[in-house]
């Protein structure tokens, strides 16, 4: 599939999830629990059991996740627009995790390492 095409999808499901609180069908609170437990489960078995926390696995996968958003896979004006949706809708519903998130690059990539408070 098409990275552009994944990438509108992507964004179209965080802009539906936020949605969802805007129009008082749930809390924002819940809004980002369900983002952040989505994001956690973002494996091949929809679980995060090989890491010790879901946090933990939110941090992981969160960093592939943007790091996905930010590829040049297409030119499409779509794409790009779901670039930026994704980049503030993640922001807004990630934002008490990210403190447990830390990241570090280095000449052989960037690591991401999770951190207690």
């Amino acid at each position: 599939m098409n990275s552009g095409l994944q990438q509108i999808a992507i964004a179209n499901c965080l802009e539906w999830l936020e949605q969802g609180y805007l129009d008082n069908r749930y809390s924002r609170e819940a809004a980002e629990h369900l983002f952040e437990r989505a994001v956690a489960r973002m494996s091949q078995t929809g679980q995060f059991d090989s890491y010790s926390s879901w946090v933990e696995a939110y941090c992981h996968n969160r960093e592939e996740l943007d790091e996905f958003m930010q590829r040049n896979g297409s030119d499409d004006p779509l794409a790009l627009e779901a670039k930026d949706k994704y980049d503030q809708i993640s922001r807004r519903l990630g934002t008490d995790i990210e403190e447990y998130r830390e990241t570090s690059s280095t000449s052989r990539g960037t690591r991401v390492r999770y951190r207690e408070n």
